[in-house]
């Protein structure tokens, strides 16, 4: 039997690395995972027994197949500072010393934090398969100076070490310009987009439909997900003020963050009429409010690295067409889909915004080429073959 250790220390990132155990562990492979015990969202302990509230929860028969360690992680209160980066640092040194007492053939290592990247080092020549999931390209992520001094010399931990993986897992296609100079000729680097549990997958499948009613009389625009220094506001209220050129417009707001009140006053101020609901994870909720919008917002500042952000498959999977301003892979994919609107060729063409039915489906194609649970384990299994 396969042994494979995995470890990740953001609570963020535990979706995507319990969607990946459910996958190893159905084709029998013996896992072993190293989690923080700190919430990054919510700044607080996570239960040793627990296996986070913002995951997907994988059952009792998966639960009991998997040995998970939490690590006691320094908690930090501020995301951009330096006590979050020494609770990064403290992390990835007790991993190492866990990992020292645990046997296995293949070591995954989740990043950001860079930190992790280091423990790469002491495994590539020791017959173990080393992979790297790059699920956030940190600091290049970060807005403003994020490629400038002390950043770059967080990226060199990161991009110094990559030689030593096997194989590098991305979010998205983007990512690979800024690291394949750093990789070894021989290392296989593919990417492995955010996907949804089958359970969800299943979920919208039986109720989704492209038949919906829309208003004709106002636009209706969906924005899910964290409202924070990545997002840009500006372009946001630029993008409704276009849409109420022909039409008012009515946004739903499903999220919380550190600018969510500023967020919902500018929208307020532009003359939007705001419907907040907070933070929403039931799919069912999330479904029936997003089914009833023309377009969801993807809009981050121009200077953030990111290819595919969760929002946007989450859009996809519930069949919402995208009104997207970033480039790389989202972009890629509306115009290779036709499920949305890029503002850059709005910006370009100086056309009228158009929604149609046909999107809808097209959207929902796309999730299940790219980021259905389906698709996202035919990727690991490809890699882990």
């Amino acid at each position: 039997m396969t042994r494979v250790a995995i470890v990740s220390s953001s609570s963020v990132f535990e979706y995507r690395v319990m969607l990946l155990a459910r996958v190893l562990a159905d084709e029998g492979y013996e896992l072993s995972l190293y989690l923080s015990d700190y919430d990054h969202i919510r700044k607080c302990r996570i239960y040793a027994s627990s296996i986070g509230d913002n995951t997907d929860i994988p059952g009792e028969n998966l639960i009991r197949q998997i040995k998970i360690d939490r690590i006691s992680t320094l908690p930090y209160k501020k995301n951009i500072s330096v006590k979050r980066i020494l609770s990064h640092i403290d992390f990835s040194y007790k991993a190492a010393r866990l990992l020292k007492k645990d046997s296995f053939d293949i070591l995954y290592l989740v990043m950001p934090p860079n930190s992790q990247s280091l423990l790469a080092r002491s495994y590539s020549r020791k017959g173990v398969k080393v992979i790297g999931d790059i699920i956030d390209l940190w600091p290049e992520s970060f807005p403003g100076k994020g490629r400038g001094f002390p950043f770059k010399l967080w990226a060199d931990v990161r991009n110094k070490s990559l030689k030593h993986f096997d194989i590098i897992v991305t979010e998205c296609d983007l990512y690979h310009s800024y690291i394949r100079k750093y990789i070894s000729a021989d290392t296989l680097l593919k990417t492995v987009y955010w996907a949804g549990s089958p359970e969800d997958d299943d979920f919208i499948n039986n109720l989704y439909s492209a038949s919906c009613e829309l208003p004709l009389d106002k636009w209706i625009v969906g924005y899910l997900g964290s409202v924070n220094n990545i997002i840009d506001i500006d372009r946001i209220i630029y993008e409704i003020k276009r849409l109420m050129k022909y039409r008012p417009v009515e946004v739903r707001v499903v999220g919380k963050g550190e600018r969510y009140e500023e967020f919902i006053d500018r929208l307020k101020e532009a003359g939007a009429n705001v419907i907040d609901y907070g933070a929403v994870f039931d799919i069912n909720e999330k479904y029936r409010i997003f089914s009833g919008c023309h377009f969801g917002l993807n809009v981050m500042k121009k200077d953030v690295t990111v290819g595919l952000s969760m929002k946007a498959a989450d859009y996809l999977k519930m069949g919402l067409p995208i009104l997207n301003h970033i480039s790389g892979d989202t972009e890629d994919i509306i115009r290779r889909y036709g499920c949305g609107i890029s503002s850059s060729d709005l910006d370009m063409s100086g056309d009228v915004p158009v929604y149609e039915a046909s999107m809808r489906d097209n959207a929902r194609r796309a999730y299940k080429d790219l980021c259905s649970y389906d698709a996202f384990r035919r990727s690991m299994l490809e890699i882990f073959k």
